[in-house]
């Protein structure tokens, strides 16, 4: 049919004893008319139709009589039908019966009128179901008469019969039957409206023989009677070979006949049984987020999905056929599961039109998919994002991650055939007797001159094919999250079990892909060849950026040439860690960080029995390498010298911790002989903490032990052996010496983890403020039993500041373990000022993890001392004419050393303050006055010096370039500071000579140091050239360091 809107009108004449003879016979001319046509716009106007005979037809063929109108019929915007009556011409009605069938077309629609008497009746057609907006040349109606095997046509163009349009009262809509419809065992059946406005109908995942999806027009026959009311509708779905006929009952749909299609990748057909009956699906499971329309099913939201469209699952759901996508779709998981029924391991299947692209906007859930020896590679070859493999028992052989000819990207200019391939969110999980020989992930240049290089996948047809394009082909595999967790892995062969192979990625970058968050978890291995390739886990590469963020835990190795091989993982930005492992019988090293080691490692918690050669093993290790190896457990290892790790090369500058492992030595051989090369020697030997899977209580360093957590495992940790903590003096005594009289008591002190609460009763502290004015008291301490918490805080009622200020001249000293802070009594009046609240909250805390900037002054041996005075809204941080004595103690990481206090703010910024070391009770402090409370860091002075020479120096040489532009009545001054160090503030300078007449006060200045512009409209003379340079200004330690000079900005006033 050429168009929606051309129209056949068909009306079938049962014959009966009628002669042959009354009809054109072979040869003959055509005989008279047996049928007179009328048709009209009302029943009590019909208009004649004029016919003309073509010529006669051949044997088995037919003849065509051309219908006309003359006038043509006017259809009017305003009729609602079209009306049709046919008598029998006088002369043939014995002949014939006096009944008829008539049926009309439009597109693909055919409407058929159930049988009625001829003579006598007046059928009508719903103008609306004609649809005659419009006709042209091709649009006819045709009356057929049939007698023997020779057809009679009554044929007319639209065109030769009507005038005018039709207004579409209410058009016969199939929007009627959109839907989602069901079946088990089935196929599913989906009805929707296309991107074209037309309603579509498909067996869902049905393709052609290219695998491209079938997506056809819905097409219906309805039989009406003659006053046009709708009998029974039956649905036409078109296939590639094949059509499928249902009838419409009560919502269903009914198949008539048996139904044959082809799914997506695969080659055998599937049939739909006669009389199967498909359910339409109410629910909704899945919501497009572009057009916020939801559907009973994720069949059906792809199916009607556009371009760009954003699907979200609301439900966990299972499917058990193949998903077609044909456009570029992104599916939110959103936290629920889809699950793959029965043996489906190809959840998704991407025509050559479709991408689908899988997030997760929750941490829950995922597409799980089960799959089992026969399947598990093409569960691979199909793997979208967000997948989980579960096995089943058995043995696997060989997995590979490989390329697919779907992954074929655009060339460029260095690489030719290129495919690449992301995996993001991918989880394998075996069960109990799932066994692997090797899991195989290898991208780069596979080539050979005659073809026969490395396979990849045909998408199409899941078959493994040959790729020959540019000498081979380049593969790109792009890894982010993949997890291996409890699959068994056996081999005879010389080859890494887990093996990722990334020889050929550059110093530069991953061109080949990188594997960022691998996860090898639970896993086991029994390798039974000797040969040097056969390592348990491989991760290679030639460069340095391929892996980021590896994780390698609870494994166990039972048997294997290496254990752990990272050959060049450690060569960049890599977090790596190797946890809880147990690796026995290692023919060479059972953990070996080769190639180049530039980032962080973690080597902890494992346990290492039987390595012939060495337990570690680095390669190269450069400055920026930071490895730490503690808490595992090694025994009956070494090589044939009794040595446990060995280097090859390290760069001044990087970090190797070696400290608080059980190292089993030969007999005879010293930690220090077992320890090779540049490494230095551990000081202590036992395990710590950790969690193994074994007793490990005679490994355990000591005041450590080993306990059982319940579950089977072991827990190391530190003896438990209770803080006890004096009681505090219920009394408050007064100690009079020549340097004066202190009024004093001891608080109540309390520890809870990291801290320790000091507080007094309000008994004692009135007692405190009394004693203290009676006798006249310079000093009223509190003093805080001791401890060695970082943070310790000291409540006091405000009262008890109050009352010192308001009976006494006294200061007030805080005595603790992290240092003795006096307040003198001015001080003290600014905290009663400025407090509120009945509590007054005075904390002393010694930063363990210092702000990046803090810590370039503090370095590894300051101490960086935070104190507060905090009340019920906030800080007192300022004391007016106040000061306050701090004691810090000095560590003795700094005797003997020149110490310096520096007040440090966030941003780094400093002020030195001056002070002097004393001893008190035996100990040496450290003593400062401030008026106000923040950061203070104890440090070396001689690196507190290198630093702050560094700052000024950095200051000194930050280069501005400056420029200009002039308006009427104004010069915009622009300045660009060199970056590297900040300032607080910049001086503009402005003369109308080039080298002369700036002056030494800016001309204009600055309020903060991130201001980079100026306008100058004052003192500014029309026609007058002037010279403008501009200078940054920093603050350190109390002076003034100024930045080079900008270049002189030139510039006219207008």
């Amino acid at each position: 049919m050429k168009k929606l809107l051309s129209i056949l009108l068909c009306i079938a004449v049962a014959m009966g004893c009628m002669p042959t003879m009354v009809f054109a016979g072979i040869g003959e001319l055509p005989k008279p008319d047996v049928l007179l046509v009328k048709m009209g716009t009302s029943a009590n106007a019909l208009t004649t139709l004029q016919t003309k005979g073509d010529d006669p037809a051949q044997e088995g063929s037919s003849q065509t009589y051309r219908l006309s109108a003359n006038p043509k019929i006017s259809l009017g915007e305003d009729n609602e039908y079209l009306y049709l009556q046919v008598e029998r011409i006088a002369a043939y009605k014995e002949a014939t019966k006096n009944e008829m069938t008539i049926s009309y077309q439009i597109g693909n629609h055919v409407f058929a009128i159930e049988p009625t008497k001829i003579d006598g009746n007046t059928v009508r057609i719903p103008l609306s179901q004609l649809c005659i907006q419009v006709h042209d040349e091709y649009d006819s109606i045709n009356i057929e008469v049939k007698s023997g095997e020779v057809n009679y046509y009554y044929r007319g163009h639209l065109t030769d019969i009507f005038s005018g349009t039709s207004n579409p009262h209410n058009i016969f809509g199939l929007g009627k039957y959109v839907g989602y419809y069901t079946s088990d065992d089935n196929h599913a059946i989906s009805i929707f409206e296309g991107v074209d406005g037309k309603i579509k109908g498909r067996v869902v995942d049905e393709v052609d023989d290219r695998n491209a999806p079938l997506i056809k027009n819905l097409s219906v026959d309805l039989l009406q009677d003659v006053n046009a009311a709708i009998k029974s509708e039956t649905l036409s779905v078109s296939g590639f070979s094949d059509t499928a006929k249902l009838e419409v009952k009560d919502g269903r749909l009914h198949m008539i006949k048996k139904y044959s299609y082809r799914r997506a990748g695969e080659r055998q057909k599937e049939e739909i049984a006669a009389d199967t009956v498909f359910i339409k699906s109410t629910a909704s499971v899945v919501n497009n987020v572009n057009t916020n329309k939801s559907y009973p099913s994720l069949e059906q939201a792809m199916a009607e999905a556009r371009s760009g469209d954003n699907i979200r699952i609301l439900e966990n759901m299972t499917i058990t056929r193949s998903i077609n996508v044909d456009t570029d779709v992104t599916l939110d998981l959103n936290g629920k599961k889809v699950t793959a029924g029965g043996n489906l391991v190809q959840p998704f299947y991407m025509s050559e039109q479709g991408k689908l692209t899988v997030k997760n906007s929750s941490n829950s859930g995922g597409i799980m998919v089960n799959v089992n020896p026969t399947n598990a590679q093409k569960a691979l070859n199909y793997a979208v994002d967000y997948t989980t493999l579960n096995f089943a028992p058995g043995d696997y052989g060989k997995l590979e991650i490989r390329n697919r000819t779907i992954d074929k990207i655009e060339d460029s200019e260095n690489m030719k055939g290129r495919y690449e391939r992301t995996l993001k969110h991918i989880t394998f999980i075996g069960q109990e007797g799932t066994i692997l020989e090797q899991f195989l992930v290898q991208p780069g240049h596979h080539y050979s001159s005659d073809g026969t290089g490395r396979e990849m996948v045909d998408y199409a047809t899941g078959e493994n094919i040959k790729v020959n394009e540019a000498n081979g082909y380049f593969s790109i595999l792009n890894i982010d999250h993949m997890t291996f967790q409890n699959l068994e892995f056996k081999s005879t062969k010389n080859e890494p079990a887990i093996y990722f192979a990334y020889w050929y990625n550059g110093q530069e970058a991953a061109q080949f892909g990188p594997v960022d968050h691998l996860t090898i978890n639970e896993c086991k291995f029994n390798l039974e060849n000797s040969g040097n390739s056969s390592q348990a886990i491989n991760l290679s590469e030639g460069g340095t950026h391929t892996f980021h963020n590896v994780s390698i835990k609870d494994n166990v190795v039972e048997k294997a040439y290496q254990g752990i091989y990272l050959g060049g993982a450690c060569g960049g930005p890599a977090d790596i860690e190797i946890k809880g492992n147990v690796i026995k019988n290692t023919v060479h090293n059972a953990i070996a960080l080769q190639g180049e080691v530039r980032g962080k490692a973690v080597i902890t918690e494992n346990i290492i029995d039987g390595a012939k050669d060495r337990a570690f093993r680095f390669n190269d290790v450069f400055s920026s390498a930071d490895i730490k190896i503690n808490n595992n457990i090694i025994l009956n290892s070494g090589d044939g010298e009794g040595k446990l790790i060995k280097d090859h090369f390290i760069e001044a500058g990087a970090k190797i911790d070696l400290e608080h492992n059980y190292w089993q030595l030969t007999d005879g051989k010293t930690l220090d002989q077992a320890v090779e090369g540049n490494l230095q020697t551990p000081t202590t030997t036992g395990i710590i903490s950790g969690t193994f899977p074994q007793n490990v209580s005679q490994y355990v360093g000591e005041g450590y032990e080993c306990v059982s957590d319940g579950t089977g495992r072991y827990v190391v940790r530190e003896i438990y052996r209770p803080i006890i903590v004096p009681p505090a003096k219920p009394d408050v005594t007064t100690d009079s010496t020549t340097e004066g009289t202190t009024t004093k008591t001891e608080a109540q002190a309390t520890t809870s983890g990291k801290e320790t609460t000091a507080t007094i009763s309000d008994q004692a502290a009135k007692k405190l403020v009394e004693q203290a004015a009676a006798k006249d008291a310079d000093e009223v301490a509190v003093e805080v039993p001791k401890g060695n918490k970082p943070v310790i805080k000291v409540e006091l009622p405000a009262e008890t500041i109050n009352g010192i200020v308001e009976k006494t001249d006294a200061a007030l000293t805080i005595k603790t373990s992290n240092g003795d802070v006096s307040f003198d009594n001015k001080a003290l009046e600014a905290i009663s000022k400025g407090a509120t609240g009945d509590k007054i909250t005075i904390v002393a805390e010694v930063v363990e993890q210092p702000s990046n900037a803090q810590k370039k002054i503090v370095g590894d041996d300051g101490v960086l001392l935070d104190l507060k005075v905090i009340h019920a809204n906030g800080f007192v941080t300022a004391f007016g004419e106040g000061k306050v004595t701090i004691a810090i103690p000095i560590p003795d990481r700094l005797l003997n050393k020149t110490v310096k206090v520096v007040y440090l703010a966030d941003d780094g910024a400093y002020v030195t303050l001056s002070g002097s070391e004393v001893v008190k009770d035996g100990k040496q402090y450290y003593v400062f006055e401030t008026g106000h409370f923040s950061s203070y860091a104890l440090v070396d002075g001689k690196t507190a010096d290198r630093y702050f020479a560094k700052i000024r120096l950095g200051v000194k040489n930050t280069k501005i370039n400056a420029s200009t532009t002039a308006k009427k009545g104004s010069i915009t001054v622009k300045w660009k500071k060199s970056a590297g160090f900040k300032v607080d503030y910049y001086q503009v300078f402005r003369s109308t000579k080039k080298n002369i007449g700036y002056g030494t006060k800016a001309f204009y200045t600055t309020k903060t140091g991130t201001q980079k512009s100026y306008k100058n409209t004052k003192q500014l003379k029309k026609g007058t050239r002037y010279y403008y340079k501009v200078r940054g200004v920093r603050v350190l330690d109390g002076q003034k360091v100024y930045t080079k000079w900008s270049n002189k900005a030139i510039r006219i006033a207008k």
